[in-house]
């Protein structure tokens, strides 16, 4: 595994957004893009290691920019009055989205067909404005969530192995496996079964 990033410039209007790219440069072809929504604070090393994590799990993640180019690395103060500004901007926030989104699945390293959107704290109204679109393609994996627990997935593998020595119960829904009792978001599935989940989800 080869983990590799670049920065991606986008624009809306007259402003400059920049996302952090995250793929695994081991694996041949597009795969499924992720995009990671970020909290309160704006893009920083907390969702740019997710993306990266993604990337290791076969996704190419991109942890997105909804303030600003120039607003990465802020004031907690300032972001805190850039997110209610968002908050009671929606249409702003919507079209802001749809360019990183647009931005995305121009890369090289993604299928465009297949991408979905996470989020923590404010970035889980995030992914949800983005399904709110009507994107083609756009896909939130968690109903109800603010947050898909990415940093869980450390422990799916110890899960993974649980379950096939007969320890942990495994229910069966489609292409979607999930552990009984779990708390269903602390599970990182592979692209496939994210996305299909995705699917059930808005269809």
């Amino acid at each position: 595994m080869t983990v590799k990033t670049r920065l991606i410039d986008y624009r809306d209007g007259d402003r400059v957004f920049e996302g952090r790219l995250a793929w695994d440069e081991a694996i041949e072809g597009p795969r499924p893009g992720v995009i990671v929504a970020h909290t309160i604070r704006g893009r920083s090393k907390f969702e740019e290691g997710k993306a990266e994590l993604l990337a290791g799990m076969g996704y190419a993640g991109f942890a997105i920019d909804v303030y600003g180019k120039e607003a990465i690395g802020g004031e907690f103060d300032d972001c805190r009055e850039m997110m209610e500004s968002l908050r009671n901007q929606r249409a702003v926030l919507q079209r802001r989205l749809l360019r990183a989104l647009q931005a995305l699945r121009e890369q090289a390293e993604v299928d465009a067909s297949r991408v979905a959107a996470i989020g923590y704290c404010f970035g889980g109204t995030v992914a949800l404005e983005l399904a709110r679109t009507g994107a083609e393609a756009a896909r939130v994996p968690q109903p109800g969530a603010t947050a898909l627990m990415v940093d869980a997935a450390r422990r799916a593998a110890r899960r993974a192995a649980a379950a096939a020595a007969g320890r942990l119960a495994v229910r069966q829904r489609g292409n979607r496996r999930v552990g009984q009792g779990q708390d269903q978001r602390a599970v990182l599935a592979r692209p496939a079964v994210v996305l299909g989940y995705g699917n059930d989800v808005l269809e």
